[in-house]
């Protein structure tokens, strides 16, 4: 998978949980920034990032939607996990 372990290494959310259906604030924050990562580094459609992700596009968009909106107002979790990954390379 494009990125994940990366992604569970510098943030220290495990990789199963990053895939799985955790729904802790921890857990889908960060799986819902590894949607943006892997949209943004790679230019995958929506679509795309779902088919990876065993998810539904929409899940897909609504959680890129969710963690920009968290990111704009400064959302703590949110800002640090981001500047861990942010800068990962496909």
């Amino acid at each position: 998978m494009i990125m994940i372990n990366e992604v569970s290494k510098k943030t220290g959310i495990p990789v199963n949980d990053l895939l799985g259906k955790s729904r802790k604030h921890e857990v889908s924050c960060v799986r819902q920034l590894y949607y943006k990562l892997l949209k943004e580094k790679t230019g995958f459609s929506t679509a795309k990032v779902a088919e990876l992700c065993s998810r539904n596009h929409a899940t897909v968009l609504y959680g890129i939607r969710k963690v920009n909106d968290m990111l704009q107002i400064g959302d703590k979790y949110a800002v640090r996990m981001w500047n861990k990954i942010k800068d990962l390379e496909a």
